[in-house]
């Protein structure tokens, strides 16, 4: 399954040979490996085939496993220690969709506006969230702290004002 990733990786996770690059991460909750052969991963789009696993490719049972989405490099065609999808997260927001040897969508992600150095990943209940820190490869972090909601207030805003500007402000 997909469980976590980071799609504006400015330094905060390197691959094995120091680049930095986006990331997605799969996890296998099973008491068995898991052959990814054939099956396939898609960033930004959901059309089964974009990136396909090599042959031999798993992931070891309640193991985790690294993708790495450099652009600058060619994508992976061999299982070796590194797998390479040859192209980059979207930062803006988009979509990462892993699918099985037929074409069926088996997990999916989409996600909005992304942070700088920080990832998103299941949390123990399964839903999404921000981490308090990156943990490729590993087990995910907590939720990361975030403020209350309920204290923002909307405080002043102004509609066709004499220069033409409108603007809110959020308190």
């Amino acid at each position: 399954m997909l469980n976590e990733l980071m799609a504006r990786n400015e330094g905060a996770v390197r691959d094995g040979s120091g680049r930095v690059a986006d990331w997605v991460e799969l996890y296998n909750p099973s008491g068995v490996d898991y052959d990814l052969s054939g099956m396939s991963l898609s960033v930004g789009n959901g059309e089964a085939g974009q990136w396909v696993f090599p042959e031999g490719a798993v992931v070891r049972t309640k193991g985790y496993l690294v993708l790495w989405c450099d652009g600058g490099r060619a994508a992976s065609t061999n299982w070796g220690a590194e797998l390479n999808l040859g192209r980059g997260l979207d930062g803006e927001s988009g979509g990462v969709y892993l699918y099985n040897r037929a074409g069926q969508v088996v997990d999916v992600v989409e996600y909005g506006f992304q942070l700088k150095d920080v990832s998103i990943g299941r949390g123990p209940g399964g839903t999404w969230d921000l981490l308090a820190g990156a943990t490729a490869g590993g087990a995910n972090s907590g939720a990361a702290a975030q403020g209350s909601v309920g204290k923002l207030r909307l405080n002043e805003w102004l509609g066709g004002g004499v220069d033409g500007e409108d603007w809110f402000e959020v308190y």
